[in-house]
């Protein structure tokens, strides 16, 4: 749910609030899931995230996943 809300807001902010977390919680959440899959998803900077390539593959496999569940 969190790669899910990050990809669509693509800001740490954003999507912390939508998710009732702190942007830290966020953001280790999504540093603990980069570690797992042993590749970087977001391009972080002071304006925001940017997906990476392997991201934008991934969005549609885990969006259809949660949309399911």
């Amino acid at each position: 749910e969190s790669f899910i809300y990050l990809y669509q807001e693509q800001n740490i902010s954003k999507a912390s609030e939508k998710l009732y977390i702190s942007q830290q919680g966020l953001s280790r959440q999504i540093q603990a899931l980069e570690s797992e899959l042993g590749v970087i998803l977001f391009n972080r900077s002071n304006s925001g995230v940017e997906p990476t390539n392997v991201c934008k593959l991934l969005y549609s496999h885990y969006k259809r996943m949660y949309d399911e569940y």
